[in-house]
């Protein structure tokens, strides 16, 4: 039997979060007619990996300075302001699953992008989710930006990162 360490930011990302996107980059790729089915699995995936990788902004904000994980995202936010957007769109889209929801949501059928999207014939989901400041965002794309800033965090590619001793939250100026 194996143990997962939760309480452990890294073992968090690699048992629970990471896996989480995994499932849901599989399903959502996937060459399969665009269905009902289809979508509320794709939506279910997309949710857990949302959560979760929201989630990990709590577990790092401690470590990092700062008091919450909003107060983590918005330190992240003033020093990358794309990646920041996405990890607050996390924020919300999981805010409005766990609350009443408040923002908009809607899905469409778009084509693959190359280089992007695995090959197949089929279109994919775009689920989208309207802003506070009424941007547009495509969750799928967002939560992978988010994957892959947790991904360079741990090794150490990103404006904040796990390797840094400490971080000092930037000033207001």
């Amino acid at each position: 039997m194996a143990e997962m360490n939760l309480k452990d930011v890294r073992g968090f990302w690699r048992d629970l979060a990471a896996p989480a996107y995994l499932e849901f980059w599989r399903t959502y790729q996937a060459d399969e007619p665009l269905s009902r089915a289809h979508f509320s699995l794709i939506y279910r995936r997309l949710m857990s990996a949302a959560l979760l990788i929201n989630h990990q902004a709590d577990k790092v904000a401690t470590r990092d300075k700062a008091s919450s994980g909003f107060d983590f995202i918005s330190m992240v936010e003033k020093l990358d302001s794309d990646i920041g957007a996405s990890l607050h769109a996390c924020r919300l889209l999981v805010n409005d699953a766990k609350h009443n929801a408040k923002r908009p949501q809607s899905a469409a059928e778009r084509l693959r992008r190359d280089g992007y999207d695995t090959k197949g014939d089929g279109g994919l989901l775009e689920i989208n989710l309207t802003m506070p400041n009424e941007d547009v965002y495509d969750m799928c794309i967002v939560v992978g930006k988010a994957f892959n800033f947790w991904c360079d965090y741990f090794d150490g590619h990103t404006v904040i990162n796990f390797n840094q001793p400490h971080v000092e939250p930037p000033s207001s100026k």
